[in-house]
């Protein structure tokens, strides 16, 4: 227990003294720490209720179970991201939204949610995004013509990526390929 704090919140003898738990730290649990505002009075010269003691250990203690189990939470949320985001980078060329509810356990409406909580972007939009920085990558290497790299990325409809490609890079791919060539040959 820390008895610095509950010495600091029981000094105030004679006096009301109001102790308001903040935390911009743990988002989930603030309506909790803003609900708990411990008012004390006493009578001067009154020594502190064991009671009170024993209270302000209790919620101290609350709070860092609350802490302990955000924290873990919070752990889980950046993995579970991680094995998303790789498992959709590595199957991006057929992978769908059943796919990653069957592989990662969630039902869809959640799992939409999560996406775009993490990501700011609907799987579609993220999807999307993926084959698009992925095909930016591969022109680098002349090794593929545009249309195997549509292919490799999951594209079927060729005007379809150009037009989406066009929008994200304000380029055609073969520009986007010349200028990527022409900016490695001055650095």
């Amino acid at each position: 227990m820390d008895s610095k704090i509950i010495d600091i919140m029981i000094q105030a003898v004679g006096q009301t003294v109001y102790m308001v738990f903040f935390s911009t730290l743990f988002a989930s649990i603030l309506g909790f720490i803003l609900g708990i505002v411990v008012t004390v009075t006493s009578p001067k010269g009154l020594k502190p209720n064991k009671i009170i003691y024993n209270v302000l250990d209790l919620i101290i203690n609350v709070l860092n179970e609350k802490k302990t189990l955000l924290s873990k939470k919070c752990e889980i949320e950046v993995i579970e991201k991680r094995e998303i985001k790789n498992f959709i980078e590595d199957n991006m060329k057929d992978v769908t939204i059943d796919m990653l509810v069957e592989r990662f356990g969630y039902q869809e409406d959640y799992f939409n949610r999560f996406l775009k909580a993490q990501t700011g972007m609907t799987f579609t939009e993220y999807l999307q995004d993926c084959r698009l920085n992925k095909s930016a990558i591969l022109l680098k290497d002349d090794s593929m013509d545009v249309d195997e790299i549509i292919k490799k990325v999951g594209y079927r409809n060729k005007g379809y990526f150009y037009r989406i490609f066009t929008e994200k890079y304000n380029m055609t791919p073969a520009k986007f390929r010349k200028y990527i060539k022409e900016k490695e040959l001055t650095i």
